[in-house]
């Protein structure tokens, strides 16, 4: 379901559950714009998907995105300078871009989707029986060795 110029803004913490609606007109969640203010979005259940269309900001501590199962779609990239994202089986794709300042960025049995440029110069930048992919022509910066497994 496309909310076209809406901004999903949190006032608490919110546990989201989306159903995929016969014959599939519902496939994901899409915003213009997401903020947390310092706030945690936990997608419940594989069916959850959420797409942004702008950049994503996580800037505070108690920030959290927790996707789960669920797909995360980031079209204009993402900024972490504290909180997190993480990711425990579904895909998460980031394009446009990107930074980990400080905070954590896991991906946990499931995709890592990667295009635009990505900068690591602080954080934790976690992957762990995961896949990595690219979208797009991808420009890796990193203060840390990135170690893939085959």
């Amino acid at each position: 379901m496309d909310f076209g110029g809406t901004t999903l803004k949190l006032f608490s913490d919110l546990s989201l559950t989306s159903k995929t609606l016969p014959p599939l007109l519902i496939s994901k969640l899409s915003f213009a714009s997401l903020d947390l203010n310092q706030k945690k979005l936990t997608l419940s259940g594989a069916e959850s998907d959420l797409e942004v269309q702008n950049q994503v900001v996580i800037d505070h501590a108690d920030e959290r995105l927790i996707t789960g199962d669920a797909d995360l779609d980031l079209k204009q990239g993402l900024s972490i300078s504290a909180g997190e994202v993480t990711s425990t089986s579904g895909t998460v794709s980031i394009n446009g871009t990107s930074s980990l300042r400080s905070g954590t960025l896991s991906v946990f049995s499931g995709t890592l989707a990667l295009g635009g440029s990505f900068q690591k110069n602080g954080g934790q930048f976690l992957m762990s029986d995961s896949a990595l992919r690219l979208l797009d022509n991808l420009t890796w910066t990193s203060d840390s060795l990135l170690e893939l497994n085959e």
